[in-house]
């Protein structure tokens, strides 16, 4: 089986990613970190750059985890691009970074995390940044 990680270049991001690698890990299961954006913008700063990805490979490969990257950039939301995503490959579970945003903040604001949480069929972790 396989652990996603929905993965942006912040704190968040960067929390869920710690514990994708740490649970596949100790899981034995192989890893897939998936990075969406909308549209093919690269200034969006949901985009994960050439660095922030060898980072990502450096930290899976020191853990011994097999790692498989999807950068996806095609105008829908990040939320159904991981959705989209776990339909098609066989995952154990989804892991995502929270902001801690207030409820309305999340209202007017909406979370990707929330809509992966309220229609995910995997179980999905919710990483809370520091």
């Amino acid at each position: 089986m396989t652990i996603l990680a929905a993965y942006v270049p912040s704190s968040a991001g960067e929390a869920a990613l710690a514990f994708a690698i740490d649970e596949a890990a100790v899981r034995r299961e192989d890893l897939l970190v998936v990075n969406s954006a909308r549209g093919e913008s690269l200034t969006d700063d949901r985009v994960a750059t050439d660095d922030d990805l060898a980072r990502v490979r450096l930290s899976a490969e020191k853990a011994g985890v097999s790692l498989a990257i999807r950068q996806i950039r095609r105008g829908q939301s990040a939320a159904a691009d991981i959705l989209d995503v776990a339909g098609d490959v066989s995952i154990s579970m989804i892991v995502v970074g929270s902001r801690g945003r207030s409820p309305v903040g999340k209202l007017l604001l909406g979370s990707a995390a929330l809509e992966i949480l309220s229609h995910a069929r995997q179980p999905v972790v919710a990483v809370k940044s520091s």
